[in-house]
């Protein structure tokens, strides 16, 4: 069975990560797993490239102003109203 924790990410390179291993890695053991995720960041994977993950993984597109430099756009989940509602809202349900 699943924990009870949940797992909360943004900006995560955790796809790039998982090629370490042979089989692109497994699930943790939590009871979800939300993902904030800027496409025009350069260093963030949605996580729905991972077949193990993918369907899994609940991703929250967050777009910013900033898509002339990936590196601002890393930074754009520190400041992004969405992020902070859907972390409030998921720790709350």
């Amino acid at each position: 069975s699943l924990g009870a924790s949940g797992l909360i990410t943004w900006g995560t390179p955790t796809y790039y990560l998982s090629g370490a291993f042979d089989d692109w890695g497994k699930l943790p053991l939590v009871r979800f797993w939300l993902n904030f995720y800027n496409p025009d960041d350069g260093i963030a994977t949605s996580m729905k490239e991972n077949d193990n993950f993918k369907d899994f993984v609940e991703v929250v597109e967050v777009r910013s102003l900033w898509r002339f430099t990936w590196l601002r756009a890393h930074g754009v989940y520190w400041h992004s109203k969405k992020v902070v509602r859907g972390i409030a809202e998921r720790l709350l349900s």
